[in-house]
């Protein structure tokens, strides 16, 4: 029989093949192009070709496509662990959409200011992957190979394993520990503070709705609008940092933030509101069955008072012993799963020191 839920060494196993495979084909790729010319920053020049870049992004989203299939397939799991619904409320839909667009723009001055920082003190983080957005062709074009299958790829194994895999551990720690997974995957020093936002809002709204396209939604929608600010404005240079540019830079931040937390407490209140409603007929049918049962169980106490009393006493105290053994071992379980995550957290700290070396 499948198994119907990912497990906490799910989530740490497909991170650290993640992380590894991808490392490992960019080294095969890398012997190819050795000899390919090179611009004056040292970057090879095949890298601003189009045709390059979207073989590349498809060997991306192919590779995290298939750490996923072969893992659930191999692991017998069922592809509805990914918890894809077909079915989801408009307002969720609606709210999803604001914060996948909204993101973006109120956060951008804050990163660029990060990245400004870190150019001052020598620390290059600029890509060497630039796609050329020159026509609308190319800007379509980008939409489809950079927006639409990372979002796919990366929701389905960090939101689909990963955040689920972890559920065990307790919603925020959950939320938490995978978004930190999907920060560090990205392996941009200046993006940190977002990706890790951005990870944290897939992940709460992931577990108000349980429905993984809203995910895809957002991160679509949060990497189609990076595309469009790029080809709007047709540059790539860094800003003059002063005075103004950070405080609306921590102000933008302050109000995305402020955003997130009252869409999730929309997502909650309409969570609460679905709840209330699906439940009602089933409380229905449940209390006139709670009242045939407590009748039963009063009339058998009422027989058989001093002896249920004496069953009951000792039933509790061996339950008591059990919840206390299981715990522990839970606990001990946990940590031991938990050791692939961490060292997967490890492997992308290193590659992210190594690529800014």
């Amino acid at each position: 029989m499948k198994r119907q839920d990912y497990n906490i060494k799910d989530a740490g196993v497909t991170y650290i093949w993640a992380l590894l495979i991808p490392i490992i084909v960019s080294f095969i790729i890398s012997v190819f192009i050795s000899r390919s010319p090179k611009d004056e920053s040292g970057h090879f020049l095949i890298f601003q070709e189009v045709w390059f870049v979207c073989v590349l992004q498809i060997i991306s989203a192919l590779i995290l496509a298939s750490i996923y299939f072969f893992h659930t397939k191999k692991n017998n799991i069922s592809y509805n662990a990914c918890k894809i619904a077909k079915k989801t409320n408009v307002w969720n839909v609606l709210i999803c959409v604001v914060l996948g667009i909204s993101l973006c723009f109120l956060t951008d001055k804050f990163i660029t200011m990060i990245a400004i920082g870190l150019d001052k003190i020598g620390i290059n983080i600029n890509s060497s992957m630039n796609v050329p957005l020159s026509s609308f062709g190319y800007y379509v074009l980008s939409l489809f190979m950079i927006a639409l299958l990372p979002a796919l790829t990366e929701e389905l194994l960090y939101r689909g394993v990963v955040l689920n895999g972890l559920r065990s551990l307790g919603k925020w720690p959950a939320i938490l520990l995978s978004s930190l997974a999907f920060c560090l995957m990205h392996g941009n020093v200046a993006q940190f503070p977002y990706t890790f936002l951005l990870g944290v809002v897939l992940g709460y709204v992931m577990f108000e709705t349980s429905n993984l396209v809203l995910c895809f939604v957002i991160h679509f929608l949060n990497n189609a609008t990076v595309l469009t600010q790029m080809y709007v404005t047709q540059t790539s240079e860094l800003p003059t940092l002063n005075t103004t540019y950070v405080l609306e830079a921590v102000l933008f931040f302050v109000l995305a933030i402020g955003i997130v937390v009252l869409a999730f407490w929309l997502l909650n209140v309409i969570k609460k509101k679905q709840e209330a409603k699906n439940g009602l007929s089933k409380e229905t049918k449940l209390e006139s069955e709670n009242t045939k049962t407590l009748t039963i169980g009063s009339e058998a106490k009422a027989k058989n008072s001093k002896l249920s009393q004496f069953i009951q006493n000792s039933n509790k105290e061996e339950k008591n012993d059990e919840k206390v053994e299981k715990s522990s071992q839970t606990k001990q379980s946990h940590l031991r799963e938990l050791s692939f995550l961490f060292v997967g957290y490890v492997v992308a700290v290193i590659l992210t020191i190594v690529a800014l070396l």
